[in-house]
């Protein structure tokens, strides 16, 4: 089994009437202003079929996902180190 597609995509809902009100101004919206919901997903596509949905996703785990394909996903710390080795902070960590 390997690791064919990697996918960050958002996802927007209709504003969300009577939710998250804020008495402050936020991003540009008025005090009280509703405001759409917004969530971020991460989709991970295997040649047997399977597919992995993670809430959540950026910019950098999309270039990373790259580094992905191909992979066997089954070994996930080898995966995990891998991704960390490529990632901006490297092997060092945030003890620079």
């Amino acid at each position: 089994m390997k690791i064919t597609a990697v996918r960050v995509f958002e996802v927007e809902r209709p504003v969300r009437d009577g939710m998250a009100l804020y008495e402050i101004e936020r991003h540009g919206l008025a005090p009280r202003e509703p405001s759409p919901y917004r969530t971020t997903f991460t989709q991970i596509e295997t040649d047997a079929g399977l597919v992995d949905l993670s809430n959540g996703g950026s910019m950098e785990v999309k270039m990373l996902g790259r580094e992905l394909i191909g992979l066997d996903p089954v070994p996930v710390e080898a995966i995990w180190d891998r991704l960390y080795t490529f990632s901006s902070r490297g092997r060092r960590g945030c003890a620079r």
